[in-house]
């Protein structure tokens, strides 16, 4: 069945979508876009002539699913035996802008496969056993009412003429599962305050989606309050299921343990957020006027945000982190000195340590 011949003309690229997938129903087969030129990339290469914007790309291959690229393997082997769809298979169709640039143009086709064509492994093929929407929501239905599997698979079948597998029902049985972990921001809120004296400041951008959570129970509050002197913060690296950043402020106690002063989720590690961050912590909390020091990360990216917000405060690094750096600028190239004088620094350092981890005063006298 010719549903597709070299020479053919489209003059929309919606229309060339709808004959791919004449052809795919009529050789039993998928396609997917191989590789692909768009219009705008074309003219970054020098094309100038008018060209209908209806056709989106200059030029575009779509080849089958079980063929395509050859990509070069860089597998260690430690996961051999992955399934895939591809066997080689070099039937592919290819389409280029017409010289008016009018019409894309059905330049090549290769109509060989090198597998079976069959219209039931067709109808075995994800794409194929793919549910409309209106099915995926009532089959969703069906599940969170615990309908047997089979049964509801035989429905399914029935109703759309698709096969439905049971894998693909386990499959829908996760995305209901994964959806209902999504916590409902506002439910959240309210759960938080709860408590009285509680703060939860919720910030969002223009098109209302959420930016930042930043929290404080009375706890935390009193913990600042008590030991404003100096104020450590840090951010883990986005460990939660919605992958936000949480920084943690803590403070110091008189018995040199940490306590929590502060927690806020930011959406991303960027300056306005982290700068809106520091600035309802400095809001809430007034003993920020007896902060002396701030201990952050050496690569805390807005260690200057804080700078600016905290003015009065010296922003510091840990000790690791100074040892690290003592070690790694003093050198014979970086400082222009000789390797005995490099050596002597490197002892200071050492004693320097020493009197870092000294628990008792009698110590410093050895």
């Amino acid at each position: 069945m010719d549903v597709l011949r070299n020479g053919d003309r489209f003059y929309d690229f919606e229309d060339v979508l709808k004959k791919i997938r004449e052809y795919e129903i009529a050789t039993n087969t998928n396609f997917y876009r191989r590789d692909s030129r768009t219009i705008a990339a074309a003219r970054k290469r020098g094309i100038k002539r008018n060209i209908k914007p209806e056709l989106l790309f200059y030029s575009i291959t779509f080849a089958c699913i079980q063929g395509g690229k050859t990509h070069k393997n860089c597998s260690s082997g430690k996961r051999p035996n992955q399934r895939t769809f591809r066997q080689h298979c070099s039937s592919s169709i290819s389409f280029l802008l017409s010289s008016d640039g009018h019409y894309l143009e059905l330049k090549s086709i290769n109509n060989g496969h090198n597998h079976d064509t069959s219209e039931a492994l067709f109808k075995q093929l994800p794409r194929e056993r793919r549910l409309p929407k209106e099915m995926t929501k009532e089959a969703e239905s069906l599940i969170s009412l615990k309908v047997n599997k089979k049964l509801l698979r035989d429905h399914l079948e029935q109703k759309t003429g698709k096969k439905v597998s049971l894998k693909d029902i386990t499959n829908l049985q996760t995305v209901i599962k994964n959806r209902s972990k999504c916590h409902d921001v506002a439910s959240l809120v309210k759960k938080l305050l709860i408590d009285h004296g509680t703060i939860v400041e919720l910030f969002a951008s223009e098109d209302n989606v959420l930016q930042g959570l930043f929290y404080q129970d009375k706890e935390m509050l009193q913990n600042f309050e008590n030991y404003p002197e100096i104020l450590f913060i840090d951010s883990t690296f986005k460990v939660n299921n919605l992958r936000m950043p949480l920084y943690v402020f803590l403070v110091e106690d008189s018995m040199g343990q940490s306590e929590i002063a502060g927690l806020c989720f930011l959406a991303a590690e960027e300056q306005q957020l982290v700068d809106h961050m520091g600035n309802l912590f400095k809001k809430f909390n007034p003993s920020y006027q007896k902060m002396k020091m701030i201990m952050a990360d050496k690569d805390f990216i807005e260690r200057e945000t804080f700078r600016s917000v905290f003015p009065h405060s010296s922003l510091l690094i840990c000790r690791f982190h100074v040892l690290k750096i003592f070690r790694r600028e003093i050198t014979v190239e970086k400082m222009g000195i000789t390797s005995s004088q490099r050596n002597a620094a490197l002892e200071l350092r050492k004693l320097i340590s020493q009197m870092w981890f000294m628990h008792y005063g009698f110590e410093f006298d050895h």
